[in-house]
């Protein structure tokens, strides 16, 4: 990838990070991204926590999680989960979770921290996805919507993640447009900047060699270039960079020596 591309990527990074940690944006930055249209603005930034962590002190039972979900039938996660809540007295379930398509993403989620400044005590249970759990299926139906529902609330924000995953199109993108403009012998025969597929463990010596190959260069009609000296002069005919043109088959053909 080109410096300068390099440098608008890096740039996005940056402002990636100082907009997550609540610092300003310099109008450098801006400027910088200001072609790209990428919304560094919209990334999740970080907060201060509405209960102090040694406040927290709701319980996690992770005991499912030590079943594994390819070898274990529904049923057990259900009995199991059954056996941990019915050591539980006058208790609510509540369920939530998230779900991802192409459109967006969606969350059903409750806010725990209203219900322990109201002296409930919380005990989160983890339990696996698609095990046919009513209310896990239940939640992530309800997440299912939300990506499309008109009364779900709306948040453009989006992770550092996938804050890192844009900037990596966005600057792949623009050197595609680059390199599709470019007039060389390579971007003649390679149309795009993704790698050509190459052996497992090849060395880096052989595979400039192939790549040479592909686009025709070679040490007896690029070797000049390679060290940076003069054409070489043709001894059979003394012309420089002669070409013999010959009719064939009623085709021209050019020969270069």
């Amino acid at each position: 990838m080109p410096l300068d591309i390099r440098r608008v990527h890096s740039t996005m990074l940056l402002a990636i990070r100082r907009t997550q940690n609540n610092l300003k944006v310099t109008k450098q930055i801006t400027d910088t991204l200001e072609d790209t249209h990428f919304s560094h603005p919209d990334v999740i930034k970080n907060e201060t926590p509405l209960i102090a962590h040694w406040l927290f002190n709701n319980y996690v039972n992770s005991e499912l999680s030590e079943l594994a979900k390819n070898d274990t039938p529904p049923i057990i996660f259900n009995q199991h989960l059954q056996s941990i809540t019915s050591d539980l007295c006058d208790y609510t379930e509540m369920y939530t979770d998230g779900s991802k398509t192409d459109n967006g993403v969606g969350a059903a989620v409750n806010q725990l921290h209203n219900l322990t400044n109201s002296g409930y005590s919380i005990i989160l249970i983890w339990i696996p996805s698609n095990s046919q759990i009513t209310g896990n299926e239940r939640a992530d139906e309800k997440a299912r919507q939300a990506i499309t529902s008109p009364d779900a609330i709306k948040l453009n924000d989006f992770t550092l993640h996938d804050a890192k995953s844009l900037s990596k199109t966005i600057t792949s993108n623009i050197w595609l447009r680059a390199w599709r403009l470019g007039s060389t012998k390579l971007n003649e025969i390679k149309h795009t900047t993704l790698a050509w597929p190459s052996p497992p463990n090849i060395s880096r010596k052989i595979e400039t060699e192939i790549n040479r190959m592909r686009i025709g260069h070679s040490s007896l009609t690029h070797q000049h270039l390679m060290k940076r000296e003069d054409l070489p002069i043709c001894t059979n005919i003394s012309l420089q960079n002669a070409a013999n043109l010959r009719e064939k088959n009623g085709k021209q053909e050019y020969h270069s020596f």
